[in-house]
């Protein structure tokens, strides 16, 4: 499963990590962080301009909203 989050770095709190450990009870999970603003350096690392370029192309309506895991 693949999720992807877009959202202020100020709206993180422990409603949100707890939300996630609730999704992904017990399994084996990769966090990436990007800040947008960094994406031409980040484009640089192996693998990461791929993953970049992925959610450029994504509707930003496929992307989860908090909402849908239960954290507003």
């Amino acid at each position: 499963m693949n999720i992807n989050y877009q959202l202020n770095a100020n709206e993180l709190d422990i409603k949100f990590i707890k939300s996630l450990k609730e999704l992904f009870k017990n399994k084996e999970i990769i966090i990436h962080i990007s800040d947008i603003s960094d994406s031409s350096y980040l484009s640089k690392i192996p693998y990461m301009a791929e993953s970049i370029n992925e959610g450029i192309k994504e509707d930003p309506c496929e992307c989860a909203k908090l909402e849908d895991i239960g954290w507003e």
